[in-house]
């Protein structure tokens, strides 16, 4: 089973407690007709989270859906403890799920159990639109190990 700690960094990202808003557009100056827009953002932007909880196995930490400056989205399991296991896979799944059928996508292995990491998403899974969990799986069980279904603030 494997056991391991792994901490990574994301430059310019807030703790997961602090989730942002996503509007693109600030409200128009006081007795201004034009709208003002705002430059993208120049770090990540954390968009979504959510407390992770295990699925009949111990785990915490938080579940967030990340924006980077160039417009790609990353999810990143922050301040994780997950019980060890074998062949732990990372997945995004729409809805409110525990299961990787109907429109999976597997990010990546699981890097550690414990810590912080981020997984990019493909270019076109709109995990940034409506609702996504994200999932731990163990594949060589095909078993759910903890879930996370990260909201708006």
């Amino acid at each position: 089973y494997r056991d391991k700690t792994v901490v990574e960094t994301l430059r310019g990202l807030d703790p997961p407690t602090e989730v942002a808003r996503t509007d693109a557009t600030a409200p128009p100056a006081a007795g201004s007709d034009a709208p003002a827009v705002t430059a993208p953002p120049a770090g990540p932007v954390r968009l979504r989270a959510a407390s992770l909880r295990g699925i009949d196995h111990r785990a915490s930490g938080t579940a967030s859906i990340i924006r980077q400056p160039d417009g790609a989205l990353v999810v990143g399991l922050e301040d994780i403890d997950i019980e060890p296991g074998p062949d732990y896979r990372v997945y995004v799944v729409p809805g409110d799920t525990e299961s990787t059928d109907d429109g999976a996508v597997e990010l990546d292995t699981l890097r550690g159990n414990q810590g912080t990491q981020f997984y990019d998403v493909p270019a076109g899974v709109g995990v940034d639109q409506g609702t996504w969990t994200v999932l731990v799986w163990c594949k060589r069980f095909a078993v759910p190990i903890a879930a996370a279904v990260p909201v708006a603030a």
